[in-house]
């Protein structure tokens, strides 16, 4: 019997009748048609695959009735052509154990593993994120802007918040994270002509917002020195007023 071949990308199952070992070509037939064709070993080894390595499951029904009346042929057996046919597949392994227990028993190993997993990532705890060190920084420099008569406010609960104020009175509003550091004052103290204009307006007594995520260069410091003491001369200035 010949050995049967199937395509890889087609599917569709030839035999070879005819090879020429010297230019390294093969004459093969396919099965369904009955057509020829030459291709070379590298097509062969490249594009098909012999029947005996692919699945049962895998195989055309038509590759199966082909094989057995090629069978009959050879044992000049003459009966009616097969119409259908059934594949019966071995349900149970070498140690006679059936394949369902088999299956069911992988199953279980691959939930206990799972299991294992999942409790070996809970148990590593999460590396929290640092505050960047410009930060630090960052909040130094703006603290040394303060004069000592004016107070640095500090809220009971531990929150990155502070306030500057002067005779009692704020006159800016100072926020941080990990990453950033942010200045509030009112844009009424504040002269655009000299200043950028704020990052952001926001709806609040100190509406005109400067944030700040890098470490601070010469002209941010600049900025922020100005900012703070146009804040403070404006609280200043209204004190005057009240007095008179």
């Amino acid at each position: 019997m010949k050995t049967k071949y199937q395509n890889k990308q087609n599917g569709k199952v030839m035999e070879i009748i005819k090879e020429d070992e010297k230019a390294a070509t093969f004459t093969i037939r396919f099965v369904e048609d009955g057509s020829t064709k030459v291709i070379s070993l590298g097509t062969l080894k490249r594009w098909y695959k012999a029947l005996d390595a692919v699945a049962p499951e895998q195989i055309p029904d038509e590759v199966y009735v082909a094989e057995v009346m090629e069978q009959k042929q050879e044992l000049g057996i003459e009966c009616p052509p097969i119409t259908e046919f059934e594949i019966v597949e071995d349900t149970t392994c070498g140690d006679g154990t059936p394949l369902v227990e088999v299956g069911k028993e992988i199953a279980e190993q691959a939930k206990e593993k799972a299991k294992k997993a999942s409790k070996k990532e809970k148990a590593t705890p999460r590396k929290k994120s640092e505050t960047q060190g410009y930060v630090e920084e960052s909040k130094n420099y703006i603290f040394g802007l303060i004069p000592e008569e004016d107070t640095i406010f500090v809220p009971d609960a531990d929150i990155k918040f502070r306030s500057f104020k002067y005779d009692g009175h704020m006159y800016s509003k100072f926020n941080w994270s990990k990453n950033s550091i942010t200045l509030q004052v009112k844009s009424s103290a504040l002269d655009f002509d000299k200043v950028r204009k704020p990052d952001k307006t926001a709806n609040h007594m100190f509406d005109a917002v400067y944030r700040f995520e890098n470490e601070l260069t010469d002209q941010d410091k600049e900025l922020i020195r100005v900012l703070l003491e146009s804040a403070r001369a404006q609280r200043m200035a209204k004190k005057v007023k009240t007095t008179k």
